[in-house]
């Protein structure tokens, strides 16, 4: 149990201590969960001077970190083959990789000049394949980062890539309609195939090789013979865009993802329809098998990734937490995480094996000399586009209506300000005058704020107000100690 603690504790905080080391016996022992065996054994040693802490969540929530990195909406993701290595592509026209362990960004490949659609390791993990807006498709050294080969072939948009399970094939599928078959070696285009009416939004080779299913914006699903590339079987079923294909660890399962709102389950061998997995309105932008079969992921339009029971369609889980569509999931090997890729620049990384529980905490650090006197989160039913406080303090006027703060956090303020500094947002930070004091997490996208007097109100793109109250005078006094000292010294 400590082992695991101790695990989760450093995955969440692991940007924190290594940038700002002073703050482990502050925001990092305060943020953690109230049952976190590293906070209990370090609660004592939490500065006196933060009076009140703020709620945080009871256990380890399902979201395990969040990689920053990309300046665009990530497309693609997918997990090197031994899993300590997570591939993401985006609008950006870049591929990153990234350390799965620790979330450090390890390179940026830079070569397309287009939008990358999509990404795939190669089965020995010693390559990458990337599909860009600029019609090619790109090798890339997995361990150098060093572009190793372009193959140019399609005359549109490419789509979605896949390597076969052998590694010497790899196809491609683009907005023209077809799909095409190169030498992972030498490069060489092998075959064309054609048969879609529009545009290929995913392709998929089974795991012995032998098929390869391609998903379509013409709404169905095609099984291919990926040695005489000859049309087997066109599955006909849904009623909007095909943007998702995945083969199940078994071969005897196609999953497909819709913009119609749904994901089927199809017999590979006869192409019958066997199930269709319902819960969401939202466009289905992305499907994956766990490695052993059991569940399903899917992203969606709607934010979220949702776990379905690959047997009975049963809805399992709703991870939530992205502000964007999810585009891309991809289970690790080992099963134990998914990484989701979002509209919001953002890669997720999420533990499954956890109760889902959404934390109702969304600032993870605070600064070193700050006396905190309250956090509260205000659920809302849509997002806050404008925001302020009112004239008394005790609402804050926004797009949806006014909507009342606690009044616990706006009671007993300092009237005497004459000497202290406004507060202001920016950077990621809540700043006292010059000086940034309080850090908030990576993964809250602001979308506006207000400052009144102590009170500070942060509307956010997922639909939750954020409300501080900061003690200024105490932050003054403590801030003029620290020059003190550093005057002194």
């Amino acid at each position: 149990m400590l082992m695991d603690d101790a695990t989760r504790f450093l995955l969440r905080h692991y940007q924190t201590i290594a940038t700002w080391p002073l703050q482990i016996y502050s925001s990092v022992i305060v943020f953690s969960p109230r049952k976190s065996v590293v906070r209990s054994n370090n609660l004592s040693k939490v500065p006196t001077w933060l009076k009140k802490l703020p709620q945080v969540e009871e256990a380890w929530a399902s979201l395990i970190q969040t990689l920053t990195g990309h300046s665009d909406w990530v497309r693609a993701v997918a997990f090197s083959p031994d899993g300590k290595q997570i591939a993401s592509g985006s609008d950006d026209e870049t591929i990153k990789l990234w350390d799965a362990t620790t979330g450090d960004l390890q390179k940026t490949l830079a070569g397309h000049s287009g939008p990358v659609h999509a990404v795939a390791f190669s089965p020995d993990g010693k390559q990458i394949a990337s599909g860009s807006g600029d019609g090619t498709i790109k090798l890339w050294d997995a361990t150098t980062g060093d572009l190793q080969k372009t193959l140019a072939g399609h005359s549109s948009s490419v789509r979605a890539v896949a390597f076969s399970p052998d590694g010497k094939q790899i196809a491609s599928g683009s907005s023209g309609g077809t799909i095409k078959l190169w030498d992972a070696t030498t490069g060489d285009l092998q075959k064309t195939l054609a048969g879609h009416s529009s545009s290929i939004r995913a392709v998929a080779f089974s795991p012995d090789g032998k098929q390869i299913a391609s998903g379509s914006s013409d709404q169905t699903i095609k099984l291919w013979d990926a040695t005489t590339g000859d049309l087997q079987k066109t599955l006909a079923g849904h009623s909007d865009w095909v943007r998702a294909v995945a083969f199940s660890p078994d071969g005897k399962q196609i999953a497909s993802g819709s913009s119609d709102g749904t994901v089927k389950l199809w017999d590979a061998t006869t192409g019958d329809l066997q199930k269709t997995l319902a819960g969401r309105s939202s466009s289905i932008r992305a499907v994956a098998f766990s490695p052993d079969g059991k569940q399903i992921a899917s992203g969606s339009s709607d934010q979220t990734i949702k776990l379905w029971d690959a047997t009975t369609g049963d809805l399992q889980k709703t991870l939530a937490g992205h502000s964007g569509w999810v585009h891309a999931v991809a289970f690790s090997p080992d099963g134990k995480q998914i990484a989701s890729g979002s509209g919001d620049q953002t890669i997720k990384l999420w533990d499954i094996t956890k109760s889902l529980k959404v934390s109702k905490l969304l600032g993870n650090t605070i600064g070193n000399r700050l006396k905190f006197r309250g956090c509260q989160e205000i659920k809302i039913p849509g997002c806050a586009d404008s925001l302020r406080f009112s004239r008394n303090g005790r609402h804050l006027v926004t797009n949806l209506g006014p909507i009342k703060i606690d009044h616990t956090l706006t009671s007993g303020q300092n009237h005497d300000t004459k000497l202290l500094e406004d507060l202001w947002v920016g950077n990621q930070w809540i700043h006292y005058g010059a000086v940034p004091v309080f850090r908030l997490a990576p993964d809250v996208e602001l979308r506006c704020f207000d400052i009144k007097d102590n009170q500070v109100a942060i509307g956010l793109r997922n639909g939750c107000v954020l409300s501080f109250n900061v003690d200024r005078k105490s932050l003054h006094l403590a801030l003029g100690e620290l020059g003190d000292m550093c005057t002194n010294e």
